[in-house]
């Protein structure tokens, strides 16, 4: 009955327009009333409303918003939807609700700011406001929303643009994958490894680690691969992934071109060839003052690699349940120490 009602009133009013149009034969010029031009205003805007986030929304998963569907909408309302959500589910408090909302409101992309750390469980609202305006008080302007989004979630992100303002997403990831490295370097340097260089310009192993017998020569090779966050191994412009058999070959000939009179890495080279290579990967990741880290086992085939836990024997230090997070902030023991020291020297 209702919508019935609702087409005869747009029919009578369709009516009405058409009878009000005015032409003017000689300058051909079509007049409307203003009352008319008004009401046909009016009309087109309830027509062709958005419906509100909030409405259309409604109990729907953060999940399924994107910052496309945000794009649609005012970033005040798509902020105050975000803070309601966020509130809802613990992740804001009620009573700071309006403050958060009002401070992400003033910040560009806001919205996609404070949409990126209600999805990500290690972001915190506030924390990520607190950052943000001590990047802007300290360089005089706000980061840019992808370095926002960043620095919102991930202490040491954080920490290196606070230092470096002028670096481009690729660069802030490439400078903590170096981070990275220096932390799992003090992880194996003091157990009876040595590292030999294992880069060629920007690519190569991060990590090239020997045990040398009495005479000196290579008895024991370990291939190491840092990586910071949820950084994965890659696949090459040949179809090689990283640590594979093929990618490892690649990179010791091309140790062995640059070091010709270097021993070790054709002895090296031998101990790839026959399998008698440990490899490895170490992952970092630096939240809420606390390092999070772990080592797998990689077992690589012609050109892909697959990865498992270390069992038994394999583990290393890193590996053990007291040393998987470390607070930085209150390390226990020599081992956790001097990881927080080479982590905070690398800053």
């Amino acid at each position: 009955m209702k919508i019935a009602q609702k087409k005869q009133k747009d029919l009578k009013l369709s009516i009405k327009i058409h009878r009000s149009f005015m032409f003017n034969r000689r300058s051909q010029i079509l007049f409307i009333p203003t009352s008319v031009l008004m009401l046909m205003v009016c009309s087109s805007a309830e027509a062709f409303s958005v419906p509100k986030l909030s409405q259309l929304y409604k109990g729907a998963s953060l999940a399924l918003i994107t910052p496309k569907i945000l794009a649609k909408y005012e970033p005040i309302e798509s902020i105050r939807f975000l803070a309601d959500r966020g509130v809802k589910a613990g992740r804001i408090p009620a009573s700071q609700m309006l403050s958060i909302q009002n401070k992400f409101t003033s910040i560009p992309s806001g919205e996609k700011i404070l949409l990126q750390c209600l999805k990500n469980s290690a972001c915190k609202p506030s924390l990520a406001l607190k950052r943000m305006t001590a990047y802007k008080n300290r360089h005089g302007h706000f980061p840019s929303p992808e370095i926002s989004q960043m620095i919102a979630r991930d202490d040491l992100y954080y920490k290196l643009t606070l230092k470096e303002p002028h670096l481009s997403p690729t660069q802030l990831k490439l400078k903590a994958g170096a981070v990275a490295e220096k932390v799992m370097d003090s992880n194996f340097l003091k157990s009876g490894w040595s590292k030999i260089e294992g880069e060629v310009g920007r690519n190569g192993f991060d990590g090239l680690y020997v045990k040398l017998d009495r005479y000196g020569n290579v008895k024991s090779t370990m291939i190491m691969e840092s990586k910071y966050g949820k950084a994965q191994l890659k696949k090459t412009v040949d179809g090689a992934t990283q640590m594979s058999q093929k990618w490892s070959l690649k990179k010791i000939d091309a140790l062995i071109k640059k070091y010709p009179n270097d021993p070790n890495y054709r002895q090296i080279k031998a101990h790839i060839v026959k399998g008698n290579v440990k490899y490895r990967i170490y992952r970092l990741q630096a939240n809420n003052n606390k390092l999070h880290q772990t080592i797998e086992k990689i077992i690589p085939s012609e050109s892909n690699v697959s990865i498992s836990k270390l069992n038994g024997g394999e583990k290393y230090q890193a590996n053990y349940s007291q040393n998987i997070e470390i607070d930085v902030n209150s390390p226990k023991g020599s081992y956790q120490k001097a990881l927080v020291e080479a982590y905070s020297h690398s800053l």
